[in-house]
């Protein structure tokens, strides 16, 4: 019986696109190599990786955080993903 894969966050199949917003930020360079290293992994087992979903995911992340702390009462839907 085969092992059932555990759902993923950040490795995701292609899907189609939105309009998008070009972000920057600084992070130190060994986690910058050990993520690109991580992509080469996924990419030579036939999964995809990229900087771009693993950022999507952090700032949804980030804003349900925010929900969560501060209340929806509070934020009167401005936070509404």
């Amino acid at each position: 019986m085969a092992a059932k894969k555990a759902e993923t966050k950040y490795v995701v199949k292609t899907t189609g696109s939105k309009e998008l917003k070009t972000v920057s930020a600084r992070v130190p360079e060994d986690l910058y190599e050990k993520f690109n290293k991580a992509v080469k992994i996924a990419n030579e087992n036939g999964m995809e990786l990229s900087i771009t979903k693993v950022v999507q995911v952090a700032l949804r992340e980030a804003i349900n955080e925010v929900r969560r702390e501060v209340g929806e009462e509070k934020l009167q839907g401005a936070l509404d993903l």
